[in-house]
């Protein structure tokens, strides 16, 4: 795909999609830097007089070399994403065609609005504590606020709402709900255009990275 056809994809997708694909690349990011420097302080550590220094040299160099192309990939999307992420936030979710569909569906979709509201207030009343990853191998736990995680969940139904809305249209019916282990939820909708799973997950990426949910579909 040349970078102007991830464009136009880009384009199309909703806030949501592109806020995914924007944070799964830093995800990445984060993911090469830290292997880079696994790698080179391996290397900097080898035993010239081991017998397999060569042969263990020339695998990190190796490895070294191709997570770097990776790297250079990874922030070279990160720079097509970003402006294109950044306007659709500014756009927003167009309020009025929201609260609209949200009244054309609002008691079809009523399984998916208290399972996010189960997950706002059981994150709330756990002391709205997440682990954030660091590198690789650490993370550290954080606090936010019941502000902040309101406004998590409030976000992750907009935008959920908004994927089902393009993806199949009006709600005709949710089915096997059910909690996962990425602090979200599935389920699949059926609507007059097609029928969706969703899966969303709570991330809590490096350490430079926002806490939020992700919403993945899988339409057929």
């Amino acid at each position: 795909m040349t970078n102007k056809e991830y464009k136009e994809l880009l384009k199309s997708l909703t806030l949501g999609e592109v806020k995914t694909q924007y944070y799964h690349t830093l995800d990445n990011v984060e993911l090469y830097k830290n292997s880079i420097q696994d790698n080179a302080i391996k290397l900097t550590k080898l035993d010239i007089n081991d017998k397999s220094y060569f042969c263990d040299m020339e695998y990190l160099v190796d490895d070294l070399k191709t997570t770097k192309g990776f790297l250079k990939d990874a922030l070279k999307y990160a720079d097509i994403i970003k402006p294109i992420l950044d306007k659709k936030e500014l756009e927003g979710i167009n309020q009025q065609e929201y609260e609209r569909y949200m009244a054309d569906n609002k008691d079809n979709i009523q399984l998916l609005i208290k399972a996010v509201q189960d997950k706002e207030k059981e994150f709330i009343d756990n002391g709205c504590k997440v682990l954030v990853y660091i590198s690789k191998k650490e993370s550290k736990e954080i606090v936010i606020s019941e502000k902040e995680a309101h406004e998590i969940h409030n976000d992750l139904l907009k935008e959920t709402i908004w994927i089902i809305k393009d993806n199949v249209g009006n709600v005709e019916g949710i089915s096997e709900l059910k909690y996962n282990d990425g602090r979200g939820f599935d389920c699949t909708i059926k609507g007059d255009k097609g029928t969706v799973n969703i899966n969303t997950i709570l991330a809590g990426g490096y350490n430079k990275q926002c806490l939020h949910y992700r919403t993945l579909t899988n339409k057929y």
